[in-house]
């Protein structure tokens, strides 16, 4: 979120953000973000999405920001839930809602009983538009109901001037893996340790640096022990993206071999492989969700099929010839500056809004207050998302919104 901010307010918007978690990766702005947010004009407020259901609330808080600000074109909503979080101050303000899917809500979300009406009712509000961050995501909301022409791929962008290409590194001895992510199964680390005892008969003292945090350390860490890759190893937990760039700069390749959990969870184009391929480093990962989007089998990196750890294995030995990997880097390099680039991507992005702002001045007036009306009748935020105080209201206001649906 806090990248297509910068993006969008450099490329000439004004941006209000307003959201809870606005930092890299939900996680709380840092001084440094709030620097670069305030040079840039944008305006931050800490609000929650679901109390904006009530009439009253985004009434006010929208004379707030118009007053402040001037009013609203259109509302961004990062992850698909946000979009039908946001319908009442959409429906106040009557802008458009563009929301932006990034994995387990086009994944799973879309086709949940416990969310699938309250998407139903974004899906027909006036002007929504879906954006995928990988284009199987985009397809998957397609395919939960929304329509096709107001769908895009859209991908991340990332300031390239943060990352510097690094220099070439020499010799041909153990190689320094990375894996960054959450430590969770969709991210393949059980399927690296497997790997990794094969890359270490080819090349011995090499070594896994994982950084991310999550509910899989303990079984990580013992199932490395079971494998005997005690010293080969390393937990380093979530860090700041600047230490993470320096230690991708620091390392050999990195190792994305992400996998559809059981769940059927699957990652759109993956912020790590990102990250890597622009500071010049090679990407060994799976064929799996947006990676190949980004990575070119062969030009930037080697993809392999999931749960193959032995290819997995292959590929990792096949990259001990540093020339090659400076080779795959530089050109990962040159493609992130092509593709994934912030600048172009704020621009698309301003153009989507564009899209979303003529479908919805489209419609006659009359027709979109319906529009809303209908979006917005009878709603009720699930539990989870509400306040203690509400939830005490919920179930009898849920009862009454399934009652007026049967007699409606």
């Amino acid at each position: 979120m806090f990248r297509s901010v910068v993006g969008l307010a450099t490329h000439g918007r004004q941006v209000v953000l307003c959201t809870e978690r606005p930092g890299y990766a939900d996680a709380p702005l840092t001084d440094e973000q709030r620097a670069q947010l305030a040079a840039r004009g944008v305006f931050v407020y800490s609000i929650p999405l679901a109390p904006l259901r009530k009439a009253f609330a985004p009434r006010h808080w929208l004379a707030g920001v118009c007053g402040a600000h001037g009013r609203p074109r259109a509302i961004v909503a990062h992850l698909g839930k946000n979009g039908y979080r946001a319908l009442s101050l959409g429906a106040v303000a009557d802008v458009p809602i563009l929301a932006i899917f990034h994995g387990e809500d086009a994944n799973l979300e879309v086709r949940d009983s416990r969310y699938r009406a309250r998407f139903a009712r974004w899906f027909v509000s006036p002007g929504a538009m879906a954006l995928g961050v990988a284009a199987h995501l985009t397809r998957k909301v397609v395919e939960a109901g929304f329509s096709a022409e107001r769908a895009h791929t859209h991908h991340l962008g990332l300031d390239l001037e943060e990352y510097a290409p690094r220099p070439p590194h020499a010799g041909d001895g153990p190689l320094r893996l990375v894996l960054s992510g959450r430590l969770m199964a969709v991210k393949g680390h059980a399927t690296a340790l497997e790997a990794l005892v094969r890359i270490r008969e080819a090349l011995p003292g090499t070594t896994l640096h994982c950084y991310g945090e999550g509910g899989l350390e303990a079984p990580l860490r013992e199932r490395a022990r079971g494998l005997g890759l005690d010293d080969a190893l390393k937990l380093h937990g979530a860090v700041p993206v600047a230490r993470l760039r320096e230690e991708l700069s620091r390392s050999d390749l990195l190792l994305q071999p992400s996998e559809v959990d059981p769940e059927g969870r699957c990652e759109g184009v993956p912020n790590s492989i990102l990250e890597a391929m622009a500071v010049g480093l090679p990407v060994v990962a799976t064929q799996h969700g947006g990676i190949p989007e980004a990575v070119v089998d062969g030009e930037t990196g080697v993809l392999v099929p999931e749960h193959e750890p032995a290819a997995l294995a292959r590929a990792v030995i096949g990259l001990a010839d540093p020339a090659r990997r400076q080779r795959l880097g530089a050109a990962g390099r040159a493609r992130v500056e092509v593709h994934f680039a912030q600048e172009g991507q704020a621009s698309e992005l301003a153009e989507r809004i564009a899209e979303a702002r003529v479908a919805h001045a489209a419609m006659p007036p009359a027709a979109r207050r319906q529009a809303w009306l209908a979006a917005l009748d009878g709603y009720v935020e699930l539990p989870e998302a509400i306040g203690r105080r509400e939830r005490l209201r919920w179930p009898a206001r849920l009862l009454v919104n399934a009652w007026r649906q049967e007699i409606g």
